[in-house]
């Protein structure tokens, strides 16, 4: 559907009508105010440079080329390929189950006993120390897998939207010439770049919370043993826990609102 050439030739007349339009008011404008040969040419110089934008989106694929540039920058961000669609979905999910895996990994912190009482402190956190885990991993677990999912459905919406305002390029970019409806242009701007970013955006959010679990596994591995008392493991683990749940909640609450509001789809 990208390059309907129906689209494309109302697109073609958009511009010329707009264009013959703007210079008939100009000169008319200049005659009226007895203005000179400067304030025509002062006039001509933007109508110009914004008949050249127009021309350019028509001609040479220009939606495209911005298409391809934030897929680069993209890719340069994530270090992943972020243009097709299977290959990025994934991606996604193959983040998204590292970072189940790490959770499932964080184990309670060992703590070795030296005295009697520090021995009955260990068997009296035991159980609440079990449950804490056992409670964090499952709800940090779900919040990754909602994420994912809201993700996921993001991701599909915005390459639909990408297409669509693909398709449609050469019917709105011409109203950039029409003052009183470039807001159409300016919206249609909008809602495409918002597209390609939506992939990035949730991308980034489920790498940076699989990165923030990967420390977190790696953090709980290197603390505890010796000279690390019951008490102070238990302060430990539900820290840790915390951190878990609240990252875990921080890639699935981000994930909605940035992705809906980097999506603008309002032409106002």
């Amino acid at each position: 559907m990208i390059g309907n050439q129906k689209i494309t030739s109302i697109g073609w007349e958009l511009f010329w009508f707009f264009g013959a339009a703007n210079v008939i008011y100009i000169l008319i404008r200049s005659m009226l105010t007895s203005g000179g040969l400067h304030d025509v040419v002062a006039d001509l110089i933007p109508l110009g440079i914004m008949a050249g934008v127009v021309f350019a989106f028509l001609t040479r694929d220009v939606g495209q080329q911005i298409q391809a540039t934030m897929e680069t920058l993209g890719e340069a961000i994530t270090g992943q390929r972020t243009g097709a669609l299977g290959p990025l979905m994934v991606q996604a999910a193959a983040t998204s189950m590292e970072t189940i895996a790490n959770i499932w990994k964080v184990s309670p912190t060992p703590a070795s006993p030296t005295s009697n009482a520090s021995a009955l402190i260990s068997l009296t956190t035991f159980l609440p120390n079990t449950i804490m885990t056992v409670l964090a991993t499952v709800v940090s677990v779900l919040l990754v897998v909602g994420a994912l999912a809201i993700y996921m459905a993001h991701l599909v919406t915005s390459q639909i939207s990408m297409y669509i305002a693909l398709m449609f390029a050469p019917f709105f970019v011409p109203f950039l010439l029409f003052r009183p409806a470039s807001w159409l242009f300016e919206g249609w701007l909008r809602f495409f770049v918002g597209s390609l970013l939506l992939k990035i955006v949730g991308l980034i959010l489920l790498t940076i919370t699989s990165s923030i679990m990967a420390a977190i596994l790696d953090l709980s591995k290197s603390v505890g043993g010796p000279g690390m008392s019951a008490v102070d493991a238990y302060v430990f683990d539900m820290t840790k826990y915390s951190v878990i749940i609240m990252m875990a909640a921080l890639g699935k609450v981000c994930t909605t609102p940035i992705a809906t509001r980097v999506w603008v789809c309002d032409f106002r």
